[in-house]
């Protein structure tokens, strides 16, 4: 429990409640007895004990329901459109002998999950190995010269500070986390092919679903959630694969969180009920804490802010620009103080001192 103001003592109650198992010779207690829907209810501190019974069961109930495997919408279909371009074909990059094998091991996993299948499409883009925070790997696809002949789609994203500001001074506050949200959108057929790429020694393949990299991939998630949750606006909100719901009462909480099950059953989604987050009086949200008592930035990425490394290029410093000008409504006369800092960006100098 991160920032805590005073030491806690948690009783043997606490632990029974929780299944928590203890390990006396390592004097810690083992968290890898947690049963998901115990993990997913840890931070409900203001829930009395009728309340956590109540909410174990939903999110029991929740999780044998909409199933946790890799879902595949039936709402809507990815579309890549080029228009008249011809097939674009790259090379692939060298990796070596380590990353090859990698590469590998994740194509594998994606040939079991139905993610990519065997192509003989004129379309070729590289790969490239993409580290998680979690630490293991992502095999995406660098899409950028297929993007610059995609014809862009201007569906709308929400504006966060329009979320935000909805959220705040909320009682009660949940998430759910969708598994792999972009895999859970399959592609339109005529599309595969402009998603093909190689693997030496393996061959070609393409995408069944939509891949990390594509130029409209935001919009077309931010649609099918805008589909799925417009009749709960004002209680379910959601930003790409973000979903959070609030509400003022605890028995109303629990009728919400049935709903967005239902709804994404319905829609054929699944989610990853260890990210998940269930009834929590605040919690991180869109990089701020949000709270009944309202919005509040959150200590990890102003410690990101705080120790970010001074900026030696122009790439650099509209990186800084960018992450600090996240918290914006929290600075008085953010643009004048900012101001000498986007002067260095504009016109033809080569180099700055900063």
């Amino acid at each position: 429990m991160p920032h805590l103001s005073q030491e806690l003592i948690l009783g043997k109650d606490f632990f029974i409640k929780f299944g928590i198992e203890f390990h006396f010779k390592r004097e810690c207690p083992n968290l890898d007895s947690l049963s998901s829907n115990s993990s997913a209810l840890i931070g409900c501190v203001d829930l009395d004990g009728d309340q956590i019974s109540r909410l174990q069961s939903k999110i029991s109930a929740i999780e044998n329901f909409i199933g946790m495997g890799l879902g595949r919408t039936n709402i809507l279909k990815h579309v890549i459109d080029t228009g008249d371009s011809k097939p674009i074909y790259q090379k692939q990059y060298n990796f070596s002998p380590i990353i090859r094998k990698q590469i590998e091991t994740e194509l594998d996993e994606m040939l079991a999950k139905d993610v990519v299948e065997p192509s003989y499409s004129p379309w070729c883009s590289p790969i490239v190995l993409v580290k998680k925070p979690n630490g293991t790997n992502r095999l995406c696809l660098d899409s950028r010269h297929v993007n610059k002949v995609t014809k862009r789609d201007t569906y709308p994203l929400p504006r966060v500070t329009m979320i935000l500001d909805n959220l705040r001074n909320s009682r009660y506050l949940s998430t759910f986390d969708l598994r792999t949200a972009f895999w859970q959108i399959e592609l339109e057929d005529s599309s595969k092919e402009k998603t093909a790429f190689a693997v030496p020694g393996r061959g070609l393949f393409q995408f069944k679903v939509m891949p990390f990299g594509l130029v409209n991939a935001s919009q077309t998630q931010q649609r099918l959630m805008d589909i799925l949750f417009h009749e709960l606006d004002g209680k379910v909100w959601a930003y790409q694969d973000d979903i959070v719901i609030s509400s003022e009462t605890f028995d109303e909480h629990l009728i919400i969180l049935d709903k967005v099950a239902h709804i994404l059953k319905g829609a054929g989604l699944t989610i990853n009920i260890d990210k998940c987050q269930f009834a929590r009086s605040s919690m991180r949200f869109l990089g701020y804490i949000v709270d009944k008592d309202g919005l509040r930035t959150d200590p990890e990425k102003v410690s990101a802010i705080l120790n970010f490394e001074r900026p030696k290029t122009f790439k650099e410093l509209k990186r800084f620009i960018g992450i600090a000008s996240w918290y914006r409504r929290f600075v008085r006369n953010v643009s004048v103080v900012a101001a000498p800092l986007h002067s260095l960006t504009k016109g033809k100098q080569k180099e700055f001192i900063f």
